[in-house]
C-alpha cells in the first residue's frame, strides 16, 4: 500500500481528499508509504537489489526485502514520527493508519 490510496477516490479518479482540505486549512499534513512500494522501492544501501541480474546481487536483494511487518511497525513508523517531529519542529503528532499502516 502507498500513499496514493489516500488520493485517489472510489472509482479511481482524483477527488480533493479530506487531507488536501486539512493542508489547506494550514494543518501540516504528511503521507507515506510503506517499503517495497512504487513510491519508496530505491534504496541507496542496495542501488543493484532489484536489478534483472538476481543471481549476481543475490545478498543484496536479500538483505534489502529480509524484513517482517513487526518491523515496519517497531522501525519504519517510529521513524517517520521522529523525521516528521524534527523536520516541523512540532511535538506531537495525530496519526491516521489504514490497513497496513495500522501495523
Amino acid at each position: 500500500m502507498d500513499a496514493e490510496i489516500w488520493v485517489r477516490s472510489s472509482d479511481g479518479g482524483w477527488d480533493m481528499p479530506a487531507f488536501f482540505a486539512l493542508a489547506d486549512q494550514g494543518y501540516d499534513v504528511w503521507l507515506g508509504n510503506d517499503r517495497g512500494t512504487e513510491y519508496s522501492n530505491v534504496n541507496p544501501r542496495w542501488p543493484n537489489a532489484d536489478s534483472n541480474d538476481l543471481s549476481a546481487n543475490e545478498a543484496e536483494n536479500y538483505a534489502k526485502y529480509n524484513w517482517s511487518w513487526y518491523d515496519q511497525g517497531k522501525e519504519d513508523l517510529p521513524a517517520v514520527l521522529d523525521e516528521i517531529i524534527a523536520v516541523s519542529g512540532n511535538s506531537r503528532v495525530s496519526y491516521v493508519g489504514y490497513s497496513q499502516g495500522t501495523v
